[in-house]
């Protein structure tokens, strides 16, 4: 953290400039928009035990940006991973938000129904990153997220982490390199803050899983880029799911 903490010092005079090359990159960038279907579905027909409940909230990676259907969101992917793994039914939504940062995500959080839910997906990071929160207010908002879902339910909780921006190639440099260790800065506070809590794991994301898996905008992910995220999450919650029956 020290070394980046150096190299974020060295990028400060260049934010005027990266401020302008966001505003420009933001005017000329192709808009996406969500899937039109319903955020939810179920998968699986076991009838035997009660389906497992998964829940993403975060960003517009969950509100599936660019995306046809929700069904090839990470949200549904997990399931469907999760459901192939344990042999039991899924129940999961999808509450994403776009722009949302995250503290918005824990508001979200406090007005929705989660006394129920068995695993959390949450997308959070690329908003904090362009919008520069602070360290102390991101790894605040990561505790009020974790809280807010532990308080209600014993849900498993698997933090995305914050995507490796310095590989998004439509951004023009310097901008790019510079939300690229904003990111690790904030991907680091994430896999820290997290390291001591059983029902919580941080999913990295390698840059290589998500060669050729960006949208045409050059800032999302592209249905290639869900699966490859997705396909993390559930090794994550395989272990999870697995650890937690184990104690039991």
């Amino acid at each position: 953290m020290i070394m980046r903490a150096l190299l974020w010092g060295f990028c400060l005079p260049f934010l005027p400039i990266c401020w302008l090359q966001g505003w420009y990159f933001k005017k000329k960038v192709r808009v996406l928009n969500p899937p039109p279907d319903e955020p939810s579905g179920s998968l699986g027909a076991d009838a035997s035990h009660p389906p497992l409940n998964i829940i993403g909230v975060g960003d517009s990676v969950i509100e599936g940006w660019g995306l046809c259907s929700f069904r090839d969101s990470v949200t549904a992917l997990v399931g469907d991973g999760v459901a192939q793994a344990t042999h039991r039914s899924i129940q999961w939504r999808a509450l994403g938000r776009h722009g949302a940062k995250a503290h918005d995500i824990a508001r979200m959080i406090q007005v929705e129904e989660t006394s129920s839910v068995d695993i959390a997906v949450v997308s959070v990071g690329v908003n904090d990153v362009v919008g520069l929160t602070s360290l102390l207010q991101w790894q605040r908002a990561i505790f009020q997220i974790v809280s807010q879902l532990r308080d209600r339910s014993p849900v498993k909780i698997l933090f995305l982490g914050v995507p490796p921006m310095h590989r998004f190639d439509r951004i023009p440099q310097p901008l790019r390199g510079v939300l690229g260790i904003r990111a690790q800065m904030l991907d680091l506070v994430v896999k820290r803050s997290l390291a001591g809590l059983s029902f919580a794991r941080h999913v990295p994301l390698n840059p290589a899983d998500l060669e050729g898996g960006m949208a045409i905008d050059g800032f999302h992910p592209s249905l290639l880029g869900h699966q490859a995220i997705a396909a993390a999450a559930v090794l994550s919650a395989h272990e999870l799911l697995h650890q937690f029956d184990k104690q039991q």
